[in-house]
């Protein structure tokens, strides 16, 4: 565990260009940047709540148990 930031910060820069290059097949089809960029965020910030509220569970403020755990948080 000592080491797992860095892989995770590894995994985050892999995922990071796996979308630029998906990013760049979508604009050289005729899309554009904006309408690209917003659904990327828009996909994050889904991730981000629902990892938000699968936190709130641990703590009893919400009743998600499924999906809940270090294999979601890697994930997202």
């Amino acid at each position: 565990m000592r080491f797992a930031g860095v892989g995770l910060v590894m995994l985050a820069a892999i995922c990071w260009g796996i979308t630029g290059g998906i990013a760049d097949i979508l604009m050289s089809k005729g899309w554009d940047p904006l309408v690209i960029s917003f659904y990327r965020g828009a996909v994050g910030f889904l991730g981000f709540l629902y990892g938000f509220l699968c936190a709130l569970d641990k703590i009893g403020s919400t009743h998600l148990n499924y999906i809940s755990g270090p294999y979601w948080r890697v994930l997202v």
